[in-house]
C-alpha cells in the first residue's frame, strides 16, 4: 500500500500518540496497517507518504539514497543576501553540514529549498541559526512526487507509475 497524504499542521506523524493528539493514521483509513515514511514535525504540513512496504520506506528515508525533499519556508522576515548565500553553501548543524540545493527567494519571507536528508527539525534549525522565526513550513515534494492540488488533510493511493518513479529516485 502506497499513500500520499497532505498532512495538516497540528497532526503528529506517528502511528499512535501517548498524549492522545491526532495522528496521520486518524486521517488515512485503509484496512492494511501502514506507517509514515519518515516524519514531518507536528507544526509542519505537506507531503507525507505512508506504506506497509519496509524496503520502500528504507529506500526513501536512508540518507545514503539522497532522496530530494522540497520545502516552502515562510519566515518572519526576508533573507538577506548573506543569509541566502549561507543557505546555498550549506550550514553545519550538530557537526554535519546540511547540503541544500535550489535555494531561492519566492517572495519576501518565503523561501524554496531542497535537501536530501531528514534529520529532526532540520529545515527549522537552518532558519533558526540564521536568526529567523519559521511561521509556516510546507513540504511540497519528495523525489519526483509533488503535492499538486491534493487538499489539506486529504490522501490518495499512489499510482504504480508514481511508486516506480520513487523507487528509481535518488542515488544508490
Amino acid at each position: 500500500v502506497y499513500i500520499m497524504l497532505h498532512k495538516p499542521a497540528g497532526v503528529t506523524s506517528t502511528v499512535s500518540d501517548p498524549h492522545a493528539r491526532q495522528t496521520v493514521l486518524d486521517l488515512v483509513q485503509v484496512p492494511q496497517r501502514v506507517f509514515p515514511v519518515g516524519r514531518l514535525d507536528r507544526d509542519t504540513e505537506g507531503l507525507l507518504l505512508l506504506t506497509n512496504d519496509g524496503d520502500f520506506m528504507q529506500r526513501l528515508t536512508h540518507p545514503s539514497h539522497g532522496i530530494r525533499k522540497t520545502y516552502i519556508v515562510s519566515t518572519d522576515r526576508e533573507l538577506t543576501p548573506t543569509e541566502l548565500a549561507s543557505l546555498r553553501r550549506g550550514i553545519v548543524i550538530e557537526g554535519r553540514k546540511v547540503e541544500t540545493e535550489d535555494v531561492r527567494v519566492l517572495a519576501p519571507g518565503a523561501t524554496h529549498l531542497c535537501i536530501h536528508e531528514g534529520r529532526k527539525h532540520i529545515v527549522r534549525l537552518l532558519f533558526t541559526l540564521l536568526g529567523h522565526r519559521v511561521k509556516r513550513l510546507v513540504r511540497v515534494s519528495v523525489g519526483p512526487l509533488t503535492l499538486g492540488n491534493l487538499a489539506l488533510g486529504k490522501w490518495r493511493q499512489l499510482s504504480p507509475g508514481e511508486v516506480a518513479a520513487l523507487k528509481r529516485s535518488g542515488h544508490s
